[in-house]
């Protein structure tokens, strides 16, 4: 069945396998969606399919494993993750696709973060689909889809991709890279549905510092008279500049919780589940103004950092924020 493994996704895999069944296979595809949810894996698992002598992607024909190493001579890749797609990349492949077909149903072109592709390459790759040949099948892969000419985005069949759900990615990530449950779950919510994402955090700083970083921030006097507190927790936020953006998401999901259950939502929605109890007596503290506050003082400072502002003043500024007793 195709997309087997590939977590989500269910209409967009019946829609393939339809099209696979029928023998309806489209000219060109645009898989469009949010970066990290598996647009590329699917359409290399159907393009595995497509060329298969079973039409099932049995995994030992001639045709499946040359998929399997990416070494079909009807095959073509242009990957644009790697840097601008040039005009004479497009060129090179549109010699390619002259000829017919070696050994699969068509030659197929597989255009990965195809939004890269210059103004000049467009252009070119757009006379391509304006003939379009029986003996072809292009696939372009976007997250950025309005950065596509909108001639070349009516010239393919859109799919549309969306985020992976929470609850399906935690499950994903206890099963298949052996997570724990709870580490499975915060990784899932800071990904934001982008499995690719939760896959490429630094996972061991969720789980050294995410209980710690937590239960210094709840316990943080509301007044500035003792400051050692301060001083410890802004240590610890300015360690490891690459870990910055990790942690500020870590408080903000912490404050995400807070505002949660201060609107009487259950603990079941709480992504810190395990320090519920902090997450409680934190909203005694709180209010919902207070914390929608709180949460845009994180925003500002991941903005700030990202423009590359002096990181202990930063941090100095976000802890005063965060220190502010609601009114």
């Amino acid at each position: 069945m195709l997309g087997d493994g590939i977590i989500g996704h269910k209409r967009q895999k019946e829609l393939l396998q339809k099209s696979l069944d029928g023998e309806r296979v489209a000219s060109a595809y645009l898989f469009s969606g949010p970066a990290g949810v598996g647009k590329k894996l699917l359409a290399l698992n159907f393009l595995k399919i497509f060329f298969c002598d079973h039409k099932k992607g049995c995994g030992t024909c001639v045709n499946c494993k040359k998929m399997a190493q990416q070494v079909h001579p009807d095959l073509f890749f242009l990957d644009g993750s790697v840097g601008s797609i040039k005009i004479d990349e497009v060129r090179l492949i549109q010699k390619h696709l002259k000829y017919h077909p070696l050994e699969a149903p068509r030659k197929v072109c597989l255009i990965d973060d195809a939004e890269r592709m210059t103004p000049a390459a467009q252009s070119a790759f757009l006379k391509t689909l304006e003939e379009p040949r029986d003996s072809t099948l292009f696939i372009l892969v976007s997250s950025q889809p309005d950065s596509l000419l909108a001639t070349i985005r009516s010239r393919c069949q859109t799919i549309n991709f969306g985020r992976i759900p929470r609850e399906g990615m935690t499950r994903h990530l206890v099963q298949h890279h052996g997570m724990e449950e709870m580490e499975a779950r915060v990784l899932a919510a800071v990904a934001d549905g982008s499995l690719a994402k939760a896959l490429k955090e630094d996972q061991d700083l969720y789980r050294r510092d995410r209980t710690k970083l937590i239960e210094e921030i709840a316990a943080l006097p509301e007044a500035m008279d003792n400051v050692l507190p301060h001083f410890q927790l802004s240590r610890l936020l300015t360690e490891k500049k690459q870990a910055q953006d990790a942690r500020l998401e870590l408080l903000q999901l912490f404050f995400r919780d807070v505002l949660f259950l201060l609107e009487g939502r259950t603990e079941a929605d709480l992504i810190n589940i395990d320090l519920a109890e902090i997450i409680r007596r934190r909203a005694e503290r709180e209010t919902s103004d207070s914390l929608l506050a709180k949460l845009e003082a994180l925003r500002e400072a991941g903005l700030a950092l990202d423009g590359n502002a002096n990181l202990q003043l930063t941090m100095d500024v976000l802890l005063m924020r965060l220190s502010r007793p609601a009114e």
